[in-house]
């Protein structure tokens, strides 16, 4: 019997353990949005958030098929702006307008609320094309911080 509690308690301890190390150890990433889906022509994908500290945010956006699109991070006067057609700033190191996929890394501050948009708009840098079709983009999107 006593070893039978041996081998469940080694058995569990180097199951569950590894994933606690991580923690333990500084490994703090926390995903803030995840996504795959088409985005139809005139919308766009859209994760907010806010920070209760600075933080470094990552964006990984694969674009696997449709027109260029525009990655945009901004804030919520930016955003409004943005969605109005209206000339808009945005997080440099976190946006990449004209793209077919990109990964980018920045620090926000504390705060927000933040919008990450991926725009298949014409609103924005890039414009779908005007041919009267509906020219959907198919994304994945994954957003983190750390």
């Amino acid at each position: 019997m006593k070893t039978e509690f041996l081998v469940v308690l080694l058995l569990f301890a180097t199951s569950v353990a590894p994933g606690c190390l991580d923690r333990i150890l500084g490994d703090s990433e926390e995903l803030i949005c995840e996504e795959t889906k088409f985005i139809e022509e005139d919308h766009y994908y859209i994760c907010h958030f806010t920070l209760n500290r600075d933080a470094i945010i990552s964006i990984e956006l694969i674009h696997d098929d449709g027109p260029l699109i525009d990655l945009y991070t901004v804030t919520e006067i930016n955003y409004e702006k943005l969605t109005e057609c209206e000339e808009f700033s945005y997080f440099v190191d976190l946006s990449d307008p004209g793209t077919r996929g990109t990964s980018k890394s920045g620090t926000l501050s504390e705060g927000g609320p933040y919008y990450v948009v991926v725009d298949n708009t014409d609103c924005g840098d890039t414009q779908p094309p005007s041919n009267g079709v509906d020219d959907s983009a198919y994304i994945s999107v994954r957003i983190t911080t750390s």
